[in-house]
């Protein structure tokens, strides 16, 4: 028989059972953590992985996750002392220093930037694309001079692609251009870089330049041709030529139907007047996979512009009622949409139903539309 005594503990032990229960691990709290970090949920991932290291403070992976959650949230010297922590912790993994580099960076500490690509180039002398970051955040001319030669000594091809991208992102197109020019008398057959030259060459307002790169890019047969003939064609477009860029676009689709290439060729039908042609590859596009509810990027960046531009060509074909159906799609999906009311306004004036298009034009108006405006003063002062 137990006792009252023994009553009481086991009484006690079934009351901690829950608490043993429920208790989560440090591996469980970064499994969490990374969680919110790829639902954007930064906040609530650091609270994560503060429990994780509070549980084990010598535990690197969450120092890391906790010092990129915080860099999302701008606390950028919160981000560094965790990914100094990192370095302490694991001394040897180069990535903690790649990462306090970037983030020495944003806070202007381009010395102390520099110093950790130096300590990378200690472990790795080899690597170029260290040399290539400490030459560019080193203040020191002549250091810069070096690293660029060294870069060049290991690797010239990655040297002139690194230094061609970082000209990209500066917008400085020439000096693109002339790296890719580099590249390509090392390597002759560089796919990607004649397509990159193209596409600089395309900022540049250079059109036959661009177009003739491509023509090279597609001579090689390559994997992507398709996306080359598509290129071809927008750079076409932007230089008016929409007959051309009908037909490079047409070539792009043949090699690959299922491509978002028919939107693409539907804009430059529209722009010749060719609405049919033009309504029927919207159509097409809007069909695809490209657009459909699932593929949650290309939908939400691309699914309303769809329905209002097929919208566009329906107005210009006299299929009022058409555009009204597209431009409901379109604003239910993005119900700020300005332009969307103020056609669907006058789809509905067309069609006889003033009250409907003179409410379309009220919401446009509110939201700071001057074409919704105008038609408001026009058709709907006197009613």
């Amino acid at each position: 028989m137990k006792t009252g005594g023994d009553m009481k503990k086991i009484i006690f032990i079934f009351l901690l059972l829950p608490m043993f229960t429920i208790a989560q691990t440090p591996r469980q709290f970064l499994s969490t953590g990374k969680q919110l970090i790829d639902s954007a949920q930064y906040q609530q991932a650091v609270v994560c992985f503060s429990k994780a290291i509070a549980i084990n403070p010598k535990y690197s992976d969450a120092y890391y996750l906790r010092a990129i959650a915080k860099k999302n949230t701008g606390d950028y010297e919160g981000a560094e002392a965790d990914f100094a922590e990192v370095i302490n912790l694991k001394p040897d993994e180069l990535q903690g220093y790649y990462q306090r580099a970037l983030i020495r960076e944003i806070r202007h500490d381009y010395k102390g930037a520099a110093g950790d690509y130096t300590t990378i180039i200690g472990f790795n002398p080899d690597n170029v694309r260290t040399y290539m970051e400490r030459a560019r955040v080193d203040s020191t001319a002549a250091l810069t001079i070096s690293d660029y030669a060294k870069a060049k000594d290991i690797d010239p091809a990655q040297l002139y692609l690194s230094r061609a991208r970082l000209d990209w992102n500066n917008k400085n197109y020439t000096s693109c251009i002339d790296d890719y020019n580099a590249l390509i008398a090392l390597d002759p057959r560089n796919i990607i870089a004649y397509a990159n030259r193209g596409s600089a060459k395309w900022e540049l307002k250079d059109y036959e330049g661009a177009v003739n790169d491509y023509k090279i890019a597609i001579s090689f047969n390559g994997k992507y041709t398709w996306t080359y003939y598509n290129t071809i064609g927008l750079i076409r477009e932007d230089e008016k030529d929409f007959k051309h860029a009908i037909a490079a676009f047409s070539k792009s689709i043949s090699l690959y139907p299922a491509g978002p290439t028919h939107q693409n060729r539907a804009l430059a039908e529209l722009a010749i007047g060719d609405y049919n042609a033009s309504i029927k590859d919207f159509t097409v596009a809007i069909d695809s996979q490209y657009h459909n509810r699932n593929n949650n990027f290309f939908f939400k960046a691309y699914g309303a512009d769809s329905y209002v531009l097929r919208a566009k060509a329906e107005m210009l074909n006299g299929a009022f009622k058409a555009a009204i159906a597209d431009l409901d799609i379109a604003i239910s999906i993005n119900p700020a949409l300005i332009l969307a009311y103020n056609a669907r306004g006058e789809a509905k004036n067309k069609l006889g139903d003033d009250a409907g298009a003179c409410a379309d034009w009220q919401t446009a108006n509110k939201m700071g539309c001057e074409p919704a405006k105008e038609n408001l003063e026009k058709f709907c002062s006197k009613k």
